[in-house]
């Protein structure tokens, strides 16, 4: 009698669990509640910091995100013809120095990697410094890097970039390294 009553307690956990997972997961599909729920969750862990979309960052924090413009200047500055640059995917190598780790940089990274469509990986490097490459529209790079300079403890002394030739068929942004 007893194992019969615990076995019955125990499918019924394993009901609740699955309900509660499906719930969960559904919730989790609708972008917009799930944006909220990140963004919310981000703004506890860290106040004015990490992701979420573009409008839901500004809501919070009160922070415009802005494309960083010193990296558009230079980059139409190498280029030249402005026109065609902009809808063109170029591949951009970037190492940061500064009060760059441990501060939340590879996360917003990602983040706003995969918020403006933007691919490649970012890495913590032994030295203190931060090494990415990312690769997309222009634009779409430097959103990533105004979303990245507006966070609060981010602070980037030196960024040197290199353009370097585009992986065709990469998918996604990774974080990598330690």
């Amino acid at each position: 009698m007893r194992m019969a009553v615990i076995a019955a307690l125990a499918a019924l956990a394993l009901i609740i669990l699955a309900i509660y997972r499906k719930q969960v997961r559904q919730f989790l599909t609708q972008k917009d509640y799930r944006d909220r729920a990140l963004s919310a969750l981000s703004e506890k862990i860290m106040p004015g910091g990490f992701g979420g979309d573009g409008e839901m960052d500004e809501m919070l924090s009160g922070v415009s995100i802005k494309p960083d413009q010193r990296y558009l200047e230079e980059l139409y500055r190498r280029k030249g013809n402005v026109t065609e640059l902009d809808n063109t995917i170029i591949r951009e190598h970037f190492v940061f120095r500064g009060h760059v780790q441990g501060v939340g940089f590879r996360f917003q990274a990602m983040y706003a990697a995969n918020n403006y469509d933007v691919t490649g990986w970012v890495e913590n490097m032994s030295d203190g410094s931060v090494e990415m490459e990312l690769q997309g529209t222009p634009q779409g790079i430097a959103m990533v890097l105004g979303r990245i300079r507006s966070a609060r403890w981010i602070v980037i002394d030196e960024m040197d970039v290199n353009e370097i030739p585009v992986v065709e068929g990469e998918r996604g942004f990774g974080v990598q390294g330690y």
